[in-house]
């Protein structure tokens, strides 16, 4: 989680142990918040962008791709059980816009 040479990184394929949920959602908050310095909000919002229209949108829109990317990588090393477990748990890594839901 986070990029290689910052403190906060944690390969979450080589160690996923010692990668916590705090890590996950304060990541989560940087790709769909916008807000790497500020608190996650209680509701995790999504910050909507317009890349097509707004440069600074653009890394955001890049990140958030790439998260989904990955995260459809990650979802082939779960069991069925496993990945019904995480269903379980989506409350605390779900982020809405408020028309559709992301999971993180």
């Amino acid at each position: 989680i986070g990029m290689a040479g910052d403190p906060e990184y944690k390969n979450i394929l080589k160690n996923g142990k010692s990668v916590k949920m705090e890590h996950v959602i304060r990541q989560a908050w940087e790709y769909f918040g916008n807000n790497s310095g500020n608190p996650v909000p209680d509701d995790k919002t999504i910050t909507n962008i317009d890349p097509a229209n707004t440069e600074a949108h653009r890394p955001f829109f890049h990140k958030r791709v790439r998260s989904e990317m990955i995260s459809k990588y990650l979802e082939g090393y779960f069991s069925n059980s496993a990945l019904r477990q995480l269903e379980l748990k989506s409350s605390d890594y779900t982020w809405t816009d408020g028309t559709r839901e992301k999971v993180k």
